[in-house]
């Protein structure tokens, strides 16, 4: 942002995303507007999953890179599973898009290092401070962030 000029902004984000802009709100308050996000987990806390177990998005996703890796047909089939209501709707060239974007060397490094990622912050205690607009969006059918989780964020997320 500095090295683009950019003052503050408002953050549209999902998954990863989401939680990088609610740190980023928390850290440097003044660069952050307003944030809205979806499909983000902040806190290590989730009282709407049973505990040990994991999102059908974060198992399909483990799935998606099991075994060969990314393929055509895991692709299409993760995004029938997890994204499109009608999964003859799927152009191919949206597939090969994916395939391509999922397929880059240092995602596939990425992906198969866990270390690699960085240790996982949980932002429980930065959310309750927050003064920042947020909204966050949920669907009824998220395959990694459940309902409740939202409404679970609510009563920690002033506003």
């Amino acid at each position: 942002m500095t090295e683009m000029g950019i003052e503050s902004a408002h953050f549209v984000c999902s998954s990863v995303g989401g939680t990088a802009a609610l740190a980023l709100a928390i850290e440097y308050p003044s660069r952050v507007k307003k944030v809205v996000f979806t499909g983000s987990a902040p806190t290590f806390e989730n009282p709407t999953r049973v505990p040990g177990s994991t999102s059908p998005g974060l198992a399909w996703l483990a799935r998606y890179y099991a075994d060969e890796g990314p393929t055509w047909q895991k692709a299409r089939d993760l995004m029938a599973d997890l994204e499109w209501w009608d999964r003859d709707a799927i152009p191919d060239e949206t597939v090969n898009i994916r395939l391509a974007q999922s397929s880059r060397p240092e995602w596939l490094e990425l992906m198969s290092t866990p270390d690699a990622r960085g240790t996982r912050q949980d932002l429980t205690e930065g959310l309750k401070t927050l003064q920042h607009e947020v909204l966050i969006m949920v669907a009824k059918y998220d395959p990694i962030f459940e309902p409740g989780y939202g409404v679970y964020l609510l009563g920690i997320i002033p506003n």
